[in-house]
């Protein structure tokens, strides 16, 4: 259930796929997936990094749907950057 390291894996996997048949929704799920491995293990700046990417695809492709569920996820790891920040 909690195995980061795997599911970093499949995601990478799937963007290298996604990128190959340059599939947008699939490269915009791919890059959120491994933003939310990266959060999962406190790597915070690849987090936003990786979510980051995921708008841009889904912005690209005109993927609403992705996009706000990406916005959504940004949000928290900007809110969590922003506390460490401030202790």
């Amino acid at each position: 259930m909690n195995d980061f390291e795997t599911a970093s894996y499949f995601h990478k996997r799937c963007l290298d796929v996604s990128n190959e048949f340059k599939y947008i929704e699939g490269q915009a799920l791919a890059f959120k997936g491994l933003g939310i491995c990266e959060e999962k293990v406190y790597n915070k700046f690849e987090a936003k990094e990786n979510l980051e990417t995921a708008l841009e695809k889904a912005s690209e492709g005109n993927l609403e749907t992705i996009a706000r569920d990406v916005s959504k996820d940004l949000v928290r790891v900007y809110q969590s950057i922003a506390l460490d920040f401030h202790e």
